[in-house]
């Protein structure tokens, strides 16, 4: 009785999750591997520049261990397939996430660095940006940022 129950418990959880559109759709996330602090400034300043970026907010709390960098909304043209549901505004922006390692190279702080790219759109009865399915296109717009910045980055790793 007490397997059926369970086996009943996970069906109805695994139906109810299947429905809508999860949070994880809604960016494009890639662990970049290792760099320093220096390395990632450098090939920040060198890719943004020339992809015309603008980096909103960095954020470095000594003792936090974490370096954090926000670019700037930006707007972009709703897809036909987001028009089909409804949305009439869209946007994105890139996030850096960078956790301080246990390590060092050559007396630096070593980074684990993540690249996710942010979808939000206004659409329907809800007029308040709220996160949706990131589309392929938009995915593709954003690959030569993230090709440039992992190759900056490699570079300046080695």
């Amino acid at each position: 009785m007490r397997l059926a129950w369970c086996v009943a418990v996970v069906v109805v959880i695994g139906c109810a999750s299947s429905g809508g559109t999860s949070l994880s759709d809604s960016y494009w996330r890639v662990d970049m591997g290792r760099t320093t602090q220096a390395a990632l400034h450098g090939a920040l300043d060198k890719v943004f520049s020339k992809h015309a970026v603008v980096v909103r907010r960095e954020q470095s709390v000594p003792g936090d261990r974490q370096l954090r960098f926000e670019t700037e909304w930006v707007s972009r043209q709703v897809l036909a397939t987001e028009q089909g549901a409804g949305v009439t505004d869209a946007r994105n922006r890139i996030v850096l996430v960078a956790n301080q390692l246990d390590m060092q190279w050559s007396g630096a702080s070593v980074y684990r660095l993540r690249w996710q790219v942010e979808n939000e759109v206004v659409s329907g009865g809800n007029s308040d940006w709220h996160p949706a399915v990131l589309p392929n296109e938009v995915r593709d717009t954003y690959r030569p940022v993230f090709t440039d910045l992992e190759t900056e980055i490699r570079i300046a790793s080695r």
